[in-house]
């Protein structure tokens, strides 16, 4: 299209055209460099040793959440992290926030089908499963105990913990559905 069809457009709706002056783009300095990523420290409940799926955990300024995988931790806290390593922990930081929507959606499931038995139709029951298998796949890759039907009844169920708020809470909080049973 020409410039003229839109000054006639113009004119036809008596729009008079102006003349604007564009201030130049402002010059550019020479590309920007991101600082180095320093490794951080191990987070609390970042030890796949002695995680438990479903501990409660207090994320500001959303609510109490069900974890389902540790937190990722950096191979050398205090070191420079590599293009490499901040792209693994970046993928496991992701994998961690999947991992938690997926057991807050199984958990949803499985708190329904104990209140109302037939509230859920096939496409349901197909969903959950598909979840359960993820996870079961995820924690068993990771060493992680799967919790047994009647953990993820006892979980869904739970009320969230008292307290927590944006500021603080009044220390670390564990599900009794995560709790060992070898006590």
């Amino acid at each position: 299209m020409s410039d003229e069809f839109f000054k006639d457009l113009l004119a036809e709706h008596e729009i008079e055209l102006t003349e604007t002056e564009i201030e130049p783009a402002p010059t550019v300095t020479p590309e920007w460099i991101p600082q180095p990523r320093i490794q951080r420290p191990h987070r609390e409940k970042s030890d796949p040793a002695t995680f438990k799926v479903g501990t409660w955990e207090w994320q500001p300024p959303r609510n109490w959440i069900r974890l389902a995988l540790p937190h990722p931790r950096y191979p050398s806290p205090g070191a420079l992290a590599t293009d490499e390593v901040a792209h693994v922990y970046d993928a496991e930081c992701a994998l961690r926030l999947d991992a938690e929507i997926v057991l807050r959606q199984y958990l949803w499931y499985v708190k329904f089908r104990a209140l109302y038995s037939d509230y859920h139709n096939e496409i349901s029951h197909g969903l959950a499963a598909e979840r359960i298998a993820w996870l079961r796949g995820v924690w068993n890759s990771r060493g992680i105990r799967c919790p047994e039907p009647d953990e993820f009844l006892a979980m869904a169920i739970e009320p969230e913990p008292k307290g927590g708020n944006r500021w603080h809470t009044d220390g670390p909080v564990e599900s009794l559905a995560s709790v060992s049973s070898d006590a």
